[in-house]
């Protein structure tokens, strides 16, 4: 009996050693799989910064912390991130927005802006100063708009009863078109706009609209189509349109 029971206390040492050491190589085989992906998505990524022919300026992570005082002056909350104001070096007014890093649109909003917006200047665009991609930040720099989203004006949200008049709105009219026109006519890749409302029309300080969102777009009738949305646009149902 007592040789039966040190054969039986033998064996369930070695099941626990051996069920001990299955969890320990899983749990090694997690990390290694998890760190092998997170240098996949690395490498991915600066694949895709290094084929940005005319790429924005970049900032570092520690920059921009100190331009908007550690994210201090919150402006709002954007499509997958919030927007904080900030100052460059130089004393230019900024815009800050950081990308949620749990978000997948965000990435892809981030990898759009910076492939289109890089290379597009037009007086009714919003412009796009800067990025940072360090680690597992993303943040994305446009220029200050001081007066905020047209819809506020237009239905007096955040401004009382001050709205605009009708010599404004007609300017906002005509330079929201001109952005388009621009984006759909002129751009060596016609862009479509596929999200045009008054929270993505924005105002500067003197009220002159620049056009926002172009992560929203797609390219189209361009020498590689690069895709950011389900729906499917060719050139003949645009022009018809």
């Amino acid at each position: 009996m007592l040789r039966c029971k040190c054969a039986c206390g033998v064996q369930d040492w070695w099941e626990n050693q051996v069920v001990g050491a299955l969890v320990c190589i899983a749990g090694v085989l997690m990390v290694v799989i998890a760190c092998a992906h997170s240098a996949k998505d690395n490498a991915t990524h600066a694949d895709f910064l290094e084929s940005i022919a005319s790429l924005p300026p970049r900032f570092s992570y520690t920059k921009l912390q100190k331009s908007t005082k550690n994210f201090s002056r919150k402006l709002g909350d954007g499509a997958f991130g919030s927007v904080y104001e900030g100052f460059l070096p130089n004393g230019l007014r900024v815009a800050v927005k950081m990308l949620d890093k749990t978000s997948v649109q965000g990435e892809k909003q981030f990898r759009a802006e910076v492939a289109s917006m890089g290379a597009i200047r037009h007086l009714n665009l919003v412009r796009l100063h800067g990025f940072c991609s360090e680690g597992s930040h993303r943040l994305l720099v446009y220029e200050f708009m001081a007066n905020g989203s047209l819809d506020s004006w237009l239905f007096g949200k955040k401004h009382g009863e001050k709205l605009l008049d009708w010599e404004q709105r007609l300017n906002i009219a005509l330079g929201t078109a001109r952005a388009l026109a621009y984006l759909h006519e002129e751009c060596s890749d016609h862009i479509i706009h596929l999200d045009v409302k008054p929270e993505n029309i924005l105002l500067d300080h003197q009220f002159c609209p620049k056009v926002s969102d172009h992560w929203t777009s797609k390219i189209v009738c361009g020498p590689g189509l690069f895709d950011h949305h389900e729906c499917l646009f060719s050139c003949e149902a645009v022009q018809s349109s």
